[in-house]
Protein backbone atom coordinates (compact mmCIF):
# COMPACT_ATOMS: atom_id res chain seq x y z
CA UNK A 1 0.00 0.00 0.00
CA UNK A 2 1.43 3.41 -0.89
CA UNK A 3 2.06 5.95 1.85
CA UNK A 4 -0.80 8.31 2.67
CA UNK A 5 -1.09 11.12 0.12
CA UNK A 6 0.80 9.24 -2.58
CA UNK A 7 -0.71 7.93 -5.82
CA UNK A 8 -2.31 4.50 -6.07
CA UNK A 9 -1.21 4.30 -9.71
CA UNK A 10 1.73 5.46 -11.79
CA UNK A 11 1.75 6.42 -15.45
CA UNK A 12 4.10 4.57 -17.82
CA UNK A 13 6.12 7.80 -18.04
CA UNK A 14 6.56 8.02 -14.26
CA UNK A 15 7.60 4.39 -14.01
CA UNK A 16 9.96 4.74 -16.99
CA UNK A 17 11.71 7.68 -15.29
CA UNK A 18 12.19 5.69 -12.10
CA UNK A 19 13.55 2.67 -13.99
CA UNK A 20 15.55 4.77 -16.46
CA UNK A 21 13.95 3.20 -19.51
CA UNK A 22 11.91 4.61 -22.40
CA UNK A 23 8.15 5.00 -21.70
CA UNK A 24 7.43 2.89 -24.80
CA UNK A 25 9.39 0.05 -23.17
CA UNK A 26 7.04 0.19 -20.17
CA UNK A 27 4.01 0.22 -22.50
CA UNK A 28 5.37 -2.81 -24.35
CA UNK A 29 5.88 -4.64 -21.04
CA UNK A 30 2.26 -3.79 -20.14
CA UNK A 31 0.92 -5.06 -23.49
CA UNK A 32 2.95 -8.27 -23.21
CA UNK A 33 1.84 -8.86 -19.61
CA UNK A 34 5.35 -8.58 -18.16
CA UNK A 35 4.18 -5.67 -15.99
CA UNK A 36 0.84 -5.65 -14.21
CA UNK A 37 -1.32 -2.68 -15.10
CA UNK A 38 -4.80 -1.49 -15.97
CA UNK A 39 -5.97 0.29 -19.05
CA UNK A 40 -8.31 3.26 -18.61
CA UNK A 41 -9.52 4.02 -22.11
CA UNK A 42 -6.31 4.51 -24.09
CA UNK A 43 -4.15 5.18 -21.01
CA UNK A 44 -2.22 2.65 -18.95
CA UNK A 45 -1.96 2.86 -15.17
CA UNK A 46 0.50 0.80 -13.13
CA UNK A 47 -0.35 -0.03 -9.50
CA UNK A 48 2.01 1.50 -6.94
CA UNK A 49 3.00 -1.94 -5.64
CA UNK A 50 4.00 -3.03 -9.14
CA UNK A 51 6.26 0.01 -9.46
CA UNK A 52 7.94 -0.87 -6.17
CA UNK A 53 8.32 -4.50 -7.30
CA UNK A 54 10.00 -3.41 -10.52
CA UNK A 55 12.39 -1.13 -8.63
CA UNK A 56 13.36 -4.02 -6.37
CA UNK A 57 13.82 -6.36 -9.35
CA UNK A 58 15.91 -3.79 -11.20
CA UNK A 59 18.04 -3.35 -8.08
CA UNK A 60 18.71 -7.07 -7.84
CA UNK A 61 19.37 -7.44 -11.56
CA UNK A 62 21.83 -4.55 -11.81
CA UNK A 63 25.19 -5.33 -10.24
CA UNK A 64 26.10 -1.68 -9.73
CA UNK A 65 22.93 -1.11 -7.69
CA UNK A 66 23.47 -4.24 -5.62
CA UNK A 67 26.67 -2.81 -4.17
CA UNK A 68 24.64 0.06 -2.67
CA UNK A 69 22.55 -2.21 -0.44
CA UNK A 70 19.45 -1.14 1.50
CA UNK A 71 20.27 2.62 1.61
CA UNK A 72 20.21 2.71 -2.19
CA UNK A 73 16.89 0.85 -2.34
CA UNK A 74 15.46 3.35 0.16
CA UNK A 75 16.72 6.20 -2.05
CA UNK A 76 15.08 4.64 -5.13
CA UNK A 77 11.74 4.30 -3.34
CA UNK A 78 11.94 7.92 -2.18
CA UNK A 79 12.65 8.94 -5.78
CA UNK A 80 9.52 7.08 -6.91
CA UNK A 81 7.49 8.85 -4.21
CA UNK A 82 8.51 12.24 -5.57
CA UNK A 83 8.02 11.60 -9.29
CA UNK A 84 4.45 12.84 -9.40
CA UNK A 85 3.97 16.58 -9.72
CA UNK A 86 1.66 18.16 -7.10
CA UNK A 87 -1.91 18.56 -8.33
Amino acid sequence: MPPVGKPLFLTPEELARALRVDPETVRRWLREGQVRGQKAGRLWRVPWEEGVRLLVVSRVMCKSLCTGGIPLLKHLLQHLLHLREPL
